[in-house]
């Protein structure tokens, strides 16, 4: 009887394996059809059966589950993946996923738990996740994810947990979320978000734990936050918004026990910065401009300067030349012979002391010019004169004087002639000579006055 009942449940033992089996071989074929769009990805044959792959999970005949977290994935999310119909959660976190997130994501109608968190995914967030119906979870934390905030998220009325912290979000925050009634935790932490906090997140009555820390947000913190009463956490922190706009009512509140906020103001220091900065440029821009009009009156003075010292050079050149005017006189005396010589040199006008002094000193050059002609003129008459008396004349006539003088008389009137041909245009009185032809004595005068 013992023998009999060991057998009958070996075979009740071994029909149950055999089903089990059978139920579990069955299933994992049937999964094949889906396992098509991920094999590829999951750098598999598409014959290779996916369901037995760490992290997939295949029920009734689908892919239900994909969750690999910590694995070193690389490349980009495939776009196949929204053909996984049945498919209700999908964890890729803490991998090397790069790209953008597909829109065929939003076709995951099933989709419960959205998870993409510590990858490098870039872009914007597809608007088409707002086609989840179903999702209550989603997070996308830790990427470089920009743009805005799709408006089409506020229409995941199952939605109870969102993480976008730690992206590129700009733009200002889309009052739709307060259409998600059954969020109770939001993070939008460390964006790029800007302008004021919609009024409308006051709606989310079940929320309790709400960041918006180091963003750009601005304004006042709205009053309906006093009707948050499930809100155990709120963080405002390293934003511009105004700390004295929370109302007693918020906080106040019976279940908050963290609350921070501050006003993001310039420290003391960058103030301090700032006008030293402004100062050197100041100064920096008035030691320009004085040396700007230092070069130009320099520029200016050796203009003038070099006009002045052409005009000088030109004077100059005019007044060395110099008016030798020779005078030879023959005299009937074989002992002497001398000639009278007359040097007249214009003194050089002072050099002016001042550039308006230039056409004064011009006309007095053109002037001493023309005296100098004029007499230039007159000593050659009287050279003319003295050449038209023959050389015998007067050697009689000094002959016939000659015998009542004395030798002192002769060397008396000869160096009388001599100190009369080195005259140098100095004014002294006419010369008389004692026992001189009147010939003579009227030539002298002649030539003394037409100096003068």
């Amino acid at each position: 009887m013992k023998v009999i009942n060991l057998v009958f449940n070996l075979l009740f033992i071994e029909g149950i394996l055999s089903k089990e089996y059978q139920g579990s071989k069955e299933k994992r074929d049937s999964a094949g059809g889906d396992c098509q769009y991920i094999n590829k990805w999951l750098g598999k044959n598409n014959a290779y059966d996916c369901c037995i792959e760490y992290g997939i999970t295949c029920e009734n005949n689908h892919i239900t589950k994909i969750q690999i977290e910590n694995n070193n994935l690389t490349g980009s999310i495939p776009r196949e993946i929204g053909k996984l119909l049945f498919l209700t959660d999908l964890w890729l976190d803490h991998n090397q996923l790069t790209g953008e997130i597909p829109i065929e994501i939003g076709d995951c109608a099933s989709l419960r738990d959205l998870s993409f968190g510590a990858n490098e995914l870039t872009g914007p967030i597809p608007s088409e996740l707002g086609k989840l119906k179903n999702l209550e979870k989603l997070n996308l934390y830790n990427n470089k994810l920009s743009g805005p905030i799709p408006s089409d998220i506020g229409k995941l009325n199952k939605l109870n947990y969102m993480d976008l912290s730690n992206n590129q979000l700009s733009d200002t925050i889309p009052s739709d979320i307060g259409d998600l009634v059954n969020l109770q935790e939001l993070n939008l932490s460390n964006n790029e978000l800007s302008g004021p906090i919609p009024s409308e997140i006051g709606n989310l009555t079940r929320l309790e734990k709400l960041n918006f820390h180091k963003n750009k947000l601005k304004g006042s913190v709205p009053s309906e936050f006093s009707k948050l009463t499930q809100l155990r956490s709120l963080d405002l922190e390293e934003n511009m918004l105004d700390a004295d706009s929370i109302t007693p009512e918020i906080k106040n509140l019976p279940n908050l026990t963290e609350l921070r906020i501050s006003t993001q103001k310039l420290p003391t220091i960058n103030y301090i910065t700032i006008a030293i900065g402004v100062i050197l440029l100041i100064i920096v821009i008035i030691a320009i401009i004085y040396y700007m009009k230092r070069k130009n009156n320099k520029n200016n003075e050796n203009s003038i300067t070099k006009v002045y010292e052409k005009q000088i050079d030109n004077t100059n050149s005019k007044n060395e030349a110099s008016c030798r005017i020779e005078i030879d006189s023959n005299t009937s005396n074989d002992e002497s012979n001398s000639t009278s010589r007359m040097i007249i040199q214009p003194q050089q006008p002072k050099q002016p002391q001042q550039p308006q002094l230039q056409a004064q000193l011009q006309y007095q050059i053109e002037q001493q010019e023309q005296q100098l002609q004029q007499q230039f003129q007159q000593l050659q008459q009287m050279k003319q004169q003295l050449n038209q008396y023959e050389k015998p004349e007067v050697s009689i006539s000094v002959e016939s004087n000659s015998k009542a003088k004395t030798k002192e008389q002769e060397a008396k009137e000869e160096k009388q002639l001599q100190q009369q041909s080195q005259y140098i245009a100095t004014p002294s009185a006419p010369v008389v000579y004692e026992d001189a032809p009147p010939v003579y004595e009227e030539v002298v005068n002649k030539t003394q006055n037409s100096y003068y």
